[in-house]
């Protein structure tokens, strides 16, 4: 690496001193996958930042984590040097209970890929599905994922959410809890990922549709939780949503009394006991 490049990881690295290690660790990585895509070329160039997004796309990543790695990791690329990204995003509608967007799983799929995951053994693809399918949990979220992660005194799970990076917390159900305390959450990439879904796919005989993954169990779950009557606000609370647009805090009291009005009614858990 050049100095010049140096430079630029240098004031980086100012920018995001006092970010949780676990939003460094991601800022670093998304950097350096988009200098990585720069080369020698100009990072600053807006025609580069549109490449680099279309590289995105044509990689299957959705619209909603481009521009969270624009504003993000990519902005703070930008913002560290007194700039600011030169390319304009697309706005896009929040999922809510009201309006769940995207493709989803139908509901017999996901109970056939939980059945397919208890019934292989395999730990991993165990705890992968559990992490999809009782939190409604993104790619990215899993793959940040540490042992130290799994408080086993306290009985929760700590997440780095994928937008805004603040960490949520929830209350582990005993239904599931054995399959994360034996389990060592090494490293993975997305593209290791999309294979070991791919697998519990092949194993549960579903027809695979490309990009339709853990997303799709995410819109299902929130469809299926708005169908349980327990009221937007529980539901708001159990997705770790921001509310009337204000950040407020992502545990707490309140938060692990809902997350224990939901239990009862989730529409996997079940599967999982």
């Amino acid at each position: 690496m050049s100095k010049k490049r140096d430079e630029i990881i240098k004031e980086v690295e100012r920018e995001i001193e006092y970010y949780a290690d676990k939003t460094r660790r991601q800022y670093r990585a998304h950097i350096g996958d988009y200098l990585e895509f720069v080369g020698q070329g100009d990072w600053q160039d807006r025609d580069t930042v549109y490449r680099y997004i279309e590289k995105l796309r044509k990689r299957g990543v959705s619209q909603a984590h481009i521009n969270y790695m624009v504003r993000g990791p990519i902005g703070c690329l930008f913002r560290a040097h007194g700039l600011r990204a030169p390319v304009k995003l697309p706005r896009l509608a929040r999922l809510n209970v009201r309006n769940p967007v995207g493709a989803a799983f139908e509901l017999d799929g996901v109970i056939d890929l939980i059945k397919a995951a208890r019934e292989s053994g395999n730990l991993q693809w165990q705890v992968i599905m559990v992490l999809s399918t009782i939190w409604g949990l993104r790619a990215g979220e899993i793959i940040q994922l540490t042992k130290q992660d799994i408080s086993k005194k306290a009985r929760t799970i700590k997440i780095l959410t994928l937008k805004g990076g603040v960490p949520a917390e929830h209350v582990v159900p005993e239904q599931v809890y054995p399959y994360l305390a034996k389990y060592d959450f090494p490293p993975l990439s997305e593209s290791q990922l999309r294979r070991i879904f791919a697998g519990v796919n092949q194993a549960a005989g579903l027809q695979r549709v490309r990009r339709k993954a853990f997303h799709a169990i995410r819109h299902r779950l929130v469809t299926e939780l708005g169908l349980q009557d327990l009221g937007e606000l529980t539901i708001n609370s159990f997705m770790r949503w921001h509310t009337g647009g204000t950040i407020g805090s992502y545990f707490g009291p309140e938060a692990a009394r809902n997350d224990m009005k939901v239990y009862p009614k989730h529409p996997f858990l079940k599967y999982w006991g």
